[in-house]
C-alpha cells in the first residue's frame, strides 16, 4: 500500500530530527506521568487504606479510665440498645531496655482473647499466635525503636519498678496503633496471664464499642459516647479520655495521605503545564522552520486543512510516544511511591491495579493536552499566504520595526556608538531575540513555569522545616513525666535535678475535663494544664487575646484545636468546664 506524500513527510520529519522527537515526547511524557505516578498513588493509598482500616472494624469510640472497672460494666455496655458490641483491655506502661543505659516506653496491651478480637483487629505478622505466657508480640512498626528482632529476650520494667526478662514471640501488624514515629512510644501485645505475672491488675481500663445504628454520624456517635460514659462512671471508674475518631476514617492517616496528595497534586499541575508550554515552543519552532515548506506545498495545490493536520498528526504521534513511555512509568512510579509512604504510615498496599480513570486521564493529558497547546502555533503557521512563506522566511512576516520596541532596538543598532561597543553577533542576536515576540513570550513562560516549580519544592521544604522548628520553640522541654498519684513538689524537682544531665525542671498540674454547653450537651475531653506563671519551658504563641497573667482567676487559654471544635467560644466569653 502506498504512502500519501504527506504522511511520508510527517515520518520523514520524526526520523530525520530524532532529538527534536525525542524532546517532544519526553516534554508530554513528564506531564503524563506526573500525573499518573500521583492520581494512581492517592487512589491506591486511599482505597487500601479504607479497605484495611474498614475490615479491622474499627471502634466508634474508645474510653480510657484511671480506675479499673470489671467485665461486669462491659457486658452492661454491650447490652446498650445503642451500642452493638462493646470490648474491653488493659493497657500498661513499661519500659523496655533497648541499650546500657537506655530505656524506650512501650504500651503493652493485654488482650482477653487473641482468637476472638471483635473490636480494632489486629493480625499476626509472623511468631507465636496468641504469645505465649510471659512473653510479648511486638507490633512491627516498633522494631526500629526498640532495635530487636523476633527471638529477642528484653529486659522490661513496669512503672513500680518490678523488671521481668520476657521473649519476643512474633510480629503483629495493627493499624490502630499509633506509630512511634508520631510520639516515640512502641506496642507490643500479651496474654492476661502475663499481666497477673507483671503485678499489674487484671481488670480493664480501657473500653471499646461500636455504635449499633448510624456509625457515619459523628454527632450520634458522641451522644453515644456520652451515655456509655455515664455508665462506666456510675460504676465507680472516672473516664479521663473519651475519644471519638472520624467516622470510618483513620484519626492519623487519613489526613496524612491527604495532605500528600495535595502537595503532590499540585505539582502534577505544574508539570502538566510545563509539558503544555515545552509542546508550544516546539511545534511553533517546528512551523517556523518549516515556513517555506508550507509555501511550497500550498504552491502545488495544498490546502491549509491538508497541511494542518500533518502537524496535528505530528503532535498525535508525539503523544502516543510519550504514553508508551509514561504510562508504564507512572505505574512502576506509583507502585514504588504507594510502598514506600504505605511502608512509612504501616500499612500494606495489596492492590495494584491501574485505575481506569487515571488511564483515561492519561490518554487525555497525552494526546488532548498537547494537541490543544500546539494548535495556536499550528493555526499561525499554515494561514500563512505562499507569498509570505517564500518572501519572508519564518513567522516575522516583515513586520519588525512597527512598534516602539523595535524602533528602539533599531535606534541601539544604528547608533554608531553603541555598534562601536557592542559586537555584531550581539546586535544580531537582539534583533532575533525580539524579533518574534509570541514566542519569545512562550519561551519566557516556560522559564518562568520551570523556575516557579522549583522554588515550589524547595519553598514548601523549608516551610515544613519552619512550623517543625515553631513547634519545637514552642515545647522548650525534653522529657515530659506524667504520674499515677500526687506527690510533693520539692520532693520531684529536687529528686529530678539530682539526675545527671538535668538542668532545669518544673511542676505541671494537668485534669481532664468536659466543657458542658449551653444546650446542655458535652465536649470530647479537654485537658487543662497548670503550668508556672513564670514558666520557661513553653513559649505559647497567642493568636487572639493574652497569655495568663499572675492576677487572673479562673481564666483560661484555650488552644487552636478547641477553638475549632467548640467554634462557638469567643475571647472573653465564660464556659462551664
Amino acid at each position: 500500500m502506498l504512502i500519501k506524500p504527506r504522511w511520508r513527510k510527517v515520518i520523514r520529519d520524526l526520523w530525520l530530527n530524532k532529538n527534536r522527537t525525542i524532546i517532544v515526547v519526553l516534554s508530554i511524557a513528564v506531564g503524563v506521568f506526573a500525573v499518573g505516578t500521583i492520581a494512581t498513588s492517592q487512589i491506591i493509598l486511599s482505597r487500601d487504606l479504607s479497605n484495611t482500616y474498614l475490615a479491622t472494624n474499627p471502634a466508634s469510640a474508645t474510653l480510657m479510665t484511671f480506675d479499673s472497672f470489671d467485665q461486669d460494666v462491659v457486658d452492661a455496655v454491650d447490652g446498650m440498645r445503642e451500642v452493638a458490641e462493646a470490648e474491653a483491655r488493659r493497657r500498661v506502661t513499661v519500659r523496655v531496655k533497648t541499650g546500657p543505659d537506655e530505656w524506650r516506653q512501650t504500651w503493652l496491651v493485654a488482650i482477653p482473647d487473641f482468637d476472638d478480637i471483635k473490636i480494632d483487629k489486629f493480625e499476626p505478622e509472623s511468631g507465636a499466635w496468641p504469645p505465649p505466657d510471659h512473653e510479648i508480640l511486638i507490633e512491627r512498626s516498633a522494631l526500629s525503636l526498640l532495635d530487636v528482632k523476633e527471638g529477642d529476650v528484653v529486659l522490661v520494667k513496669t512503672a513500680e519498678g518490678k523488671e521481668r526478662e520476657m521473649r519476643i514471640a512474633g510480629l503483629a501488624h495493627d493499624l490502630n496503633a499509633q506509630m512511634y514515629v508520631f510520639d516515640g512510644v512502641g506496642y507490643g501485645y500479651i496474654t492476661e496471664d502475663t499481666l497477673e505475672w507483671l503485678d499489674q491488675p487484671s481488670d480493664y481500663n480501657e473500653l471499646r464499642f461500636v455504635v449499633a445504628d448510624h456509625r457515619d454520624d459523628y454527632d450520634h456517635i458522641q451522644e453515644v459516647t456520652g451515655r456509655v460514659r455515664d455508665k462506666v462512671e456510675d460504676s465507680g471508674a472516672m473516664v479521663f479520655v473519651a475519644f471519638v475518631p472520624p467516622p470510618g476514617k483513620h484519626l492519623f492517616l487519613d489526613p496524612f495521605i491527604q495532605a500528600i496528595s495535595i502537595m503532590m497534586g499540585a505539582l502534577a499541575v505544574l508539570s502538566l503545564l510545563l509539558s503544555g508550554f515545552l509542546v508550544i515552543n516546539t511545534i511553533s519552532a517546528l512551523v517556523a522552520q518549516q515556513t517555506r515548506q508550507i509555501g511550497m506545498m500550498k504552491a502545488v495545490g495544498a490546502r491549509t486543512p491538508q497541511i494542518m493536520s500533518m502537524y496535528l498528526i505530528t503532535v498525535a504521534i508525539f503523544g502516543l510516544l510519550a504514553l508508551l513511555i509514561a504510562v508504564p512509568a507512572g505505574m512502576v512510579g506509583a507502585y514504588l511511591f504507594s510502598r514506600f509512604i504505605a511502608s512509612f504510615l504501616n500499612f500494606d498496599v495489596t492492590d495494584l491495579r491501574l485505575p481506569t480513570e487515571v488511564l483515561l486521564a492519561q490518554v487525555g493529558v497525552g494526546l488532548l493536552i498537547p494537541l490543544i497547546a500546539a494548535l495556536y502555533p499550528i493555526l499561525a503557521g499554515v494561514r500563512v499566504t505562499v507569498r509570505e512563506a517564500i518572501s519572508e522566511y519564518g513567522l516575522g512576516k516583515g513586520r519588525f520595526g512597527t512598534n516602539r520596541l523595535d524602533r528602539l532596538l533599531l535606534n541601539v543598532q544604528n547608533n554608531r556608538f553603541l555598534r562601536r561597543q557592542l559586537t555584531r553577533p550581539l546586535l544580531l542576536s537582539l534583533r532575533n531575540t525580539f524579533r518574534r515576540k509570541t514566542r519569545l513570550s512562550l519561551t519566557l513562560l516556560t522559564l518562568i513555569l520551570g523556575g516557579s516549580i522549583f522554588i515550589t519544592v524547595f519553598s514548601l521544604r523549608v516551610s515544613m522545616l519552619d512550623t517543625l522548628r515553631g513547634w519545637l520553640d514552642y515545647f522548650r522541654y525534653d522529657v515530659a513525666v506524667q504520674f499515677e498519684r500526687d506527690y510533693r513538689i520539692e520532693r520531684i524537682i529536687r529528686e529530678t535535678l539530682d539526675v545527671p544531665g538535668i538542668v532545669e525542671a518544673e511542676p505541671w498540674a494537668f485534669y481532664n475535663t468536659r466543657r458542658e454547653r449551653p444546650d446542655g450537651t458535652e465536649s470530647d475531653s479537654i485537658t487543662l494544664l497548670a503550668p508556672p506563671l513564670d514558666t520557661t519551658l513553653i513559649n505559647p504563641t497567642v493568636i487572639e487575646g493574652r497569655w495568663l497573667a499572675p492576677e487572673d482567676s479562673r481564666a483560661v487559654v484555650i488552644n487552636s484545636i478547641i477553638r475549632r471544635n467548640e467554634p462557638d467560644i469567643q475571647v472573653g466569653d465564660k464556659i462551664t468546664l
